[in-house]
This record gives C-alpha cells, sequence and structure tokens, in this order.
C-alpha cells in the first residue's frame, strides 16, 4: 500500500512521536493513532509534490 518497507516504518515512528508529544491530552488513542497512520502518508504525498512543483 505504501510502497516500501521504510515508508511504512516512517509512518509508524511519526505515529509514535506524536503520540508520545501529545500523549497528555489524548483521550482515545486507538482512535489518535488510527487517524495520524492514515492521514500522514498523504500529508507527507502532498507537501513532496508540491515542493518538487515549486522547486520546478
Amino acid at each position: 500500500m505504501l510502497g516500501s518497507v521504510t515508508d511504512a516504518e516512517d509512518i509508524m515512528q511519526e505515529a509514535w512521536i506524536r503520540w508520545q508529544l501529545n500523549q497528555a491530552q489524548v483521550e482515545f488513542s486507538k482512535a489518535f493513532l488510527s487517524s495520524i497512520v492514515t492521514r500522514y502518508p498523504c500529508i507527507k504525498k502532498f507537501y513532496t509534490v508540491t515542493s518538487v512543483f515549486l522547486l520546478s
């Protein structure tokens, strides 16, 4: 789905870091982690495409 194991590991690390930083404010851990894991690839792709477009 993501293209490589490295991409999947990056997303899991990002989710873990964000959860650790916001753990005191997170009421539903499962929902918080699920939303990060599903949204982060889209956000990462958007910024990659945008930066390539702006640099061209």
